[in-house]
């Protein structure tokens, strides 16, 4: 077990009610606080959107204790390269989520620690080749969406460092 992927989720309101939302300063903060309860000795992979990026608050976060994970909407322009360079010089863990080889993704990929790839949405044979032109750059490869042995044991044999699926355990809501 290398880590905990830590999901928010908005109060379920009443239609009339009004909802608000955490700004991403306070989420972090909330993470910071929390982070031992939430995930124990393991690492905590913490999705960002662009805007908790910008936000010049993920450096609270402890470096040894988080892995920040670039949602795959999230754009790749000079604002999100500079501070997502900046934060892995802080030796923080960029995760990349869902990749699809396109030239503004594959930007990222020297910034990143380990790449996530849905083995769902990818087929067998692109599977293989995705893994096989990642192996030239200095990451680690996590199988998301492993839901059967079979898909286990195929992105083991093509090298994948680590997994993540159903198969594998479901999410709780303990805390």
């Amino acid at each position: 077990m290398y880590g905990y992927e830590l999901f928010f989720e908005a109060d379920q309101r009443q239609p009339n009610e009004p909802q608000s939302r955490p700004s991403p300063a306070e989420l972090i903060d909330f993470a910071c606080k929390e982070i031992s309860s939430l995930v124990g000795t393991r690492r905590a992979f913490i999705n960002l959107t662009r805007d908790v990026i910008l936000s010049g608050c993920c450096d609270r976060l402890p470096a040894t204790r988080v892995a920040l994970e670039v949602l795959e909407d999230v754009p790749t322009d000079a604002d999100v390269i500079a501070e997502l360079t900046r934060l892995a010089r802080l030796g923080y863990q960029i995760a990349l989520d869902d990749f699809v080889p396109m030239p503004a993704r594959t930007r990222l990929v020297d910034l990143a620690y380990i790449v996530k790839i849905d083995v769902l949405a990818t087929g067998n044979r692109s599977l293989g080749d995705l893994a096989h032109e990642l192996g030239s750059f200095d990451v680690r490869l996590l199988a998301e969406k492993i839901e059967t042995k079979d898909t286990l044991r195929l992105a083991e044999r093509l090298g994948f460092d680590y997994f993540q699926g159903f198969f594998l355990g479901r999410p709780t809501s303990e805390w």
